[in-house]
């Protein structure tokens, strides 16, 4: 059967070894099966990727994908999914984003791209309704993802998306991530570093569509006004519109879902310091909504002045609150912001930093390892030694590259009850 709607109907296949693209329909059969996104990629990576590999090596293949909603007039339905082998647990991963990269994918053409091979210089695809560009990327190889989606749009026009890696990909770090929006990740599992690892920088895109129609879009668009009330009423969405995703921080606190002292702890002064409301009162400066989203938990916020001064940007999420803030026992919102400033632009997990950087906290605690090392003292609560190691594991300086392996290898590493 056709697509009659959601689809566009193509994948952009990109070989960087031989510098080559090409265009292959959808399988209309598997995405009607496994309805895109994260399950048609999984399908890709069942059939084409060796189980055994290395997930750096490069025939482990990097998969972005959309889903049949992606682009559509539906609510939130600006998100994309990467996939492929992760170098941080060496099985299956697919981490997912947001903002506008995603339906920009689909409005130029392609409802997904698969990467395979590994590039012998720096370089990034430049994706538009002509089809697909392989470009010379040495320039933008060292810059953070802010600076290099600035770099891209002031080459290739200012409406382009930008999906792109830091310093934390390019060195390979195991839960190095994506960046598009400069702010929305593709967080989890380390795809950033298969994206390093082939010499990929960055992917922009560029289409004239609009939005991407469905098989009856006057029924979507009856069920959406209906869908788009339902969803504005519902209580969690007010909190997340009012006060972000860390709005729940003090609801979560009470039902003990909030990670402290790496886990060791249910209870914790700190906790309103860091919470949705603290960061609205002190940083926030205004709300910022993903393509089609009624929700806007998006926070834009700034530190003004300060030894955590920072530019206005994306706000920390709740999870990045939690493991940068409660798991290190940080009680500054502002240093947590600055925190999760420093992740997004060096292109680092901010969950699996807070996690890694705690339990080396623990370890000290325990006296499995030094608590001086590289000239600094391992302790909880110091905001700057958070700052410090941030940066560290994302140019793998010192004990940052032991850091940069996540807390398995760490374990591993240090043996005896750390294990």
């Amino acid at each position: 059967m056709p697509f009659k709607g959601g689809y566009v109907g193509r994948i952009l296949r990109v070989n960087l070894n031989s510098k080559s693209t090409f265009v292959e329909s959808l399988n209309e059969s598997v995405a009607e099966r496994f309805i895109g996104g994260s399950g048609y990629a999984a399908w890709l990576v069942y059939r084409e990727t060796p189980m055994d590999i290395d997930p750096l090596d490069p025939s482990n293949k990097l998969i972005f994908m959309t889903g049949p909603l992606t682009g559509t007039i539906t609510p939130s339905a600006g998100r994309y999914t990467v996939c492929a082998l992760s170098p941080l647990t060496g099985i299956w991963a697919e981490s997912h984003a947001a903002g506008y990269w995603g339906p920009e994918l689909k409005f130029a053409g392609f409802d997904g791209v698969v990467v395979e091979g590994r590039s012998d210089k720096p370089v990034y695809l430049w994706i538009h309704e002509s089809g697909c560009e392989i470009m010379d990327a040495r320039h933008l190889w060292g810059l953070d993802t802010y600076s290099c989606e600035d770099a891209l749009k002031k080459e290739l026009g200012s409406d382009v998306k930008v999906a792109s890696i830091g310093p934390a990909g390019e060195n390979l770090v195991k839960y190095a991530n994506i960046i598009n929006d400069r702010g929305r990740a593709a967080g989890r599992c380390g795809l950033g570093a298969v994206m390093g690892s082939k010499n990929l920088k960055a992917i922009a895109v560029k289409g004239s569509v609009k939005v991407i129609p469905a098989a009856e879009e006057d029924k979507l668009a009856s069920y959406v006004k209906k869908l788009y009330i339902t969803i504005r009423s519902h209580p969690t969405v007010q909190i997340y519109s009012s006060y972000g995703t860390d709005g729940i921080m003090s609801m979560m606190y009470e039902y003990g879902d909030v990670p402290i002292k790496h886990f060791t702890e249910g209870v914790w002064s700190g906790i309103e310091s860091i919470s949705g409301e603290a960061m609205a009162k002190k940083v926030l400066k205004r709300n910022w909504a993903c393509f089609r989203c009624p929700i806007a938990c998006g926070r834009i916020v700034e530190v003004r002045n300060g030894p955590y001064k920072t530019e206005e940007g994306m706000g920390p999420e709740y999870e990045t609150v939690a493991s940068l803030g409660a798991l290190c026992l940080i009680d500054d919102i502002e240093a947590i912001v600055k925190a999760n400033e420093l992740c997004n632009r060096y292109g680092i997990d901010t969950i699996t930093t807070g996690v890694s950087i705690a339990f080396l906290m623990e370890c000290c605690d325990k006296g499995l390892v030094s608590r001086e090392v590289d000239g600094l003292r391992i302790e909880w609560g110091k905001p700057d030694l958070i700052l410090q190691l941030i940066k560290k594991i994302a140019f793998r300086e010192g004990i940052g590259s032991f850091l940069a392996e996540g807390v398995k290898r760490m374990s591993e590493k240090i043996g005896g009850e750390a294990k």
